[in-house]
């Protein structure tokens, strides 16, 4: 058999660190996760220095760099100088949080991540596919991939354990920005209807409908009076049946954000005089 003259075992013990495991468990491919570890030390970095922006642009972007996500390629029109792509490209260069050296490629991910940004900023399918020639079913695919990647990059952000505790406030805060775009992304809205689409029934242009009369939070349809809601009801696309759906499910929202519930006391529960409970 083998003999190892100096005494050492023959093999070695290998342990996972926190993150590695963490990237493991979330089916993470090495080296998205090392490009996300990457940009998330950069925006972190940026935040605390305040020399650079980090914006929704930059974080999505990132992600989108990841060879788990699938980039939208560009063009042979879009490769044209003066271009909108070009021109949208010279105009986030700032925000990008992670560089690629090939023209190409560099503009295929500012495409993919371009395409997003139109998403979450509530930009119709219609309007997605006449600027970008992106379909509809490509579109759903890439925030699927986005929704999980930017779940990932913040799970990365919470585990890397490089930063001193005085910056810990700066994590928490670019913690909840990623929370907050995710949200977005998934539900391709801003972030002001946030605190709608969450209600079962309510896309997000019924919520904007909701919110161009003022209605914003679940509280706020609750409190809609029998007029608000035969107004709401009358709209294109909605109707009596579908007002009554929202206003059951606000309910089991509200109630959910108030907690359960106290235990209602019952009087057949209350001893006797005299009664023996042992």
């Amino acid at each position: 058999g083998w003999n190892d003259a100096s005494g050492e075992p023959p093999s070695m013990k290998y342990e996972a660190t926190p993150i590695g495991e963490r990237v493991a468990q979330l089916y993470l491919d090495p080296l998205s996760a090392s490009i996300l570890r990457t940009g998330m030390r950069r925006a972190v970095r940026r935040l605390v220095r305040k020399d650079g922006p980090v914006s929704s642009f930059g974080l999505t972007h990132l992600a989108c760099s990841t060879p788990d996500f699938a980039s939208l390629w560009a063009k042979t029109a879009d490769l044209t100088i003066g271009s909108d792509l070009q021109l949208k490209a010279a105009s986030v260069e700032d925000e990008l949080l992670y560089d690629i050296p090939y023209e190409e490629r560099h503009l295929g991910l500012v495409k993919s991540a371009w395409c997003l940004e139109h998403w979450f900023e509530e930009e119709t399918m219609r309007e997605i596919e006449k600027q970008l020639d992106v379909s509809p079913g490509d579109v759903h695919h890439r925030v699927d991939l986005m929704d999980w990647l930017l779940y990932a990059g913040r799970e990365i952000l919470l585990n890397d354990d490089v930063f001193a505790d005085e910056h810990m406030p700066v994590l928490a805060h670019l913690s909840s920005e990623l929370d907050t775009l995710r949200q977005r992304v998934r539900h391709g809205c801003k972030s002001d209807l946030l605190n709608l689409v969450k209600i079962r029934h309510v896309g997000r242009q019924r919520a904007r409908s909701l919110a161009s009369i003022g209605i914003r939070t679940p509280k706020d349809v609750l409190a809609m009076t029998h007029n608000d809601q035969q107004k709401v009801a009358s709209w294109r696309g909605w109707g009596p049946k579908l007002v009554n759906n929202i206003m059951n499910e606000v309910k089991k929202v509200v109630q959910r954000e108030l907690g359960p519930s106290p235990v209602k006391k019952r009087s057949d529960d209350m001893p006797l005089d005299g009664e023996d409970l042992a």
